[in-house]
């Protein structure tokens, strides 16, 4: 298997959160998304929440994350994220995120199918066209 390249916790990356599209060249190039399982319920702030549910609908997300640290301090939180990723986006796309996937990685296996990344292809269109380029849709 080549090498696997993952981006850790974009949620949490002032540059990524500001600006989550920079992820886009990652992506193209093969990079693997990972989120953390309390982002999504708020646990890191709304910003964080938001820019992982922003990822998670353009299916730019490959793993959901425990990111515990310790049983009382940073406890697992993914009994809770996987009933959100089901509740929110569907039994396949949890299972996806938070068992498939990251079955595959541990086993050292190719990745079962993905859903289309929305946006990789389109997201760096300049939003200044002349006059001429909007005229001819460009």
């Amino acid at each position: 298997m080549g090498q696997v390249r993952r981006l850790w916790h974009p949620e949490h990356n002032p540059v990524l959160v500001v600006n989550p599209l920079r992820m886009v060249e990652w992506l193209r190039s093969g990079c693997l998304i990972q989120i953390t399982a309390a982002s999504l319920s708020g646990r890191f702030g709304k910003r964080a929440e938001a820019v992982s549910h922003q990822l998670l609908k353009k299916n730019w997300v490959h793993f959901i994350a425990s990111d515990a640290h310790s049983i009382d301090g940073r406890p697992p939180a993914m009994a809770e994220a996987y009933m959100l990723l089901k509740t929110r986006y569907g039994q396949a796309t949890a299972d996806r995120l938070c068992i498939h996937n990251p079955r595959a990685a541990f086993l050292g296996q190719p990745m079962p199918p993905q859903p289309e990344p929305i946006g990789l292809l389109d997201e760096f269109k300049s939003p200044k066209r002349n006059l001429f380029g909007r005229i001819l849709g460009r």
